[in-house]
Parts: structure tokens; C-alpha cells; sequence
């Protein structure tokens, strides 16, 4: 037995012991990584050259196509040798021929001293109502009213007018043509033109025009 003296001449006896074993230390094993990458983009290639620029925008739309050519059927000309008045309560109509086939546009009607209200309109062959305008007070010159776009065939027609007032002058011409009326009633025509009254070789100031492709 060893003896040590402490302080204060105590002994103190103090017995060897086994080290007592420290608990393992933890060996970490790294396991396949399961996360997800980090995204990155692909690696560049400076040797390779810049894309092209992008190609230069279309070129604007084509122009639209001009209108339709145009024809006219009747006497267009306002200076006539004579002067026409007289015609309140009758419907008249004078003689035009469509040589092809258009799109009814307009009818005109030259005046001379406006006076009253003024209807015009187209009968075919047959004594048919093609188309008629609305009425409308005159002025001096040449009267145009639009008629919507009413096709019609090639063919043998008649322009048709009818004043409200007799005092309407206008220019015609009694040498060519050929003029009929009939008794009615101011107000819109009738579908089929009614019983000829009378008849003439004239014209008057008075045309259609159509539209043609």
C-alpha cells in the first residue's frame, strides 16, 4: 500500500482504478445526394458565333383594290333642245337599254326650275317595278339618288319619274326616244306600271348608273 500525506498531516489513500471507457464517436458516411441540382445554363461557347438577328417585320398590307368600274344607261346630258313642265298626276317613263349586265346604283334626273317633290325609279320589259328612290325635293341641275345595289341582266328597261307638281321644268328632247305615261296619284310607284295613257318619241334628262366588275 503507497501512503501520501495531504495537508494538515491527513493520509489519504487513494485507490487506482481502470480508465473507464468513453462512449464511440460517431463515424458519418456521406450518402448519394438526393436534392435537386442546381440549375445553371448550359455551359457557353464563346468560340461559337451570335445567332442571327431576327428577320425584318412582313411589308404592309397591298392597297385595296380601286371601285368598280361604272356604267350609266340614258341620257346624262342636261342641255336637251327643249323644255318639259306640266306632269303633276302622271308617272312617265322613257325608254334605256343595259348592254351587260350591273349593279343598279343611282338614278338621275336633270331639273331646270325646282319646284314640288320628285320620285324616280327603273320598270323592266314587262312593265315590272325594278327599283324606285324615295322622294325628294329637287334642286336645279342634275338630281342623283342613291338606290342601294340592285344586280340586274343585260336587257331593254325603262327610267322612270314622277313629279308632284307641274311647275317642274326640265330639259327634253322630242325628237328620239320614246316616252309613255300614265294617271296616278303622287306617291310611291306602283309594281306594275298601270295603263298607258300616251306616248311620244322623246327623251329626257335622264339616266341610270350601275356598277360592273
Amino acid at each position: 500500500m503507497l501512503l501520501f500525506l495531504g495537508k494538515a498531516g491527513t493520509e489519504s489513500a487513494i485507490a487506482q482504478s481502470c480508465p473507464t471507457p468513453s462512449p464511440p464517436t460517431m463515424v458519418l458516411t456521406p450518402a448519394p445526394f438526393a436534392g435537386t441540382p442546381p440549375q445553371g445554363g448550359p455551359p457557353v461557347d464563346c468560340t461559337v458565333p451570335p445567332p442571327p438577328p431576327p428577320p425584318p417585320p412582313p411589308p404592309p398590307p397591298p392597297p385595296p383594290p380601286p371601285p368598280p368600274a361604272t356604267i350609266t344607261m340614258g341620257e346624262t346630258n342636261c342641255t336637251l333642245s327643249g323644255i318639259d313642265s306640266g306632269n303633276a298626276g302622271l308617272l312617265l317613263k322613257q325608254a334605256a337599254t343595259l348592254t351587260q349586265a350591273g349593279t343598279l346604283l343611282s338614278l338621275s334626273f336633270c331639273v331646270i326650275n325646282p319646284i314640288g317633290q320628285l320620285r324616280l325609279g327603273v320598270y323592266d320589259n314587262g312593265g315590272n317595278i325594278v327599283v324606285q328612290s324615295a322622294a325628294f325635293t329637287p334642286v336645279a341641275g342634275k338630281n342623283t339618288m342613291a338606290v342601294g345595289h340592285v344586280p340586274i341582266p343585260a336587257g331593254n328597261y325603262f327610267l322612270a319619274y314622277e313629279p308632284s307638281s307641274s311647275n317642274l321644268t326640265f330639259p327634253v328632247n322630242q325628237s328620239s326616244g320614246s316616252c309613255q305615261w300614265a294617271s296616278v296619284t303622287f306617291g310611291p310607284m306602283p309594281p306594275t306600271f298601270p295603263f298607258i295613257a300616251g306616248s311620244n318619241p322623246c327623251h329626257w334628262g335622264m339616266s341610270a348608273t350601275l356598277s360592273v366588275p
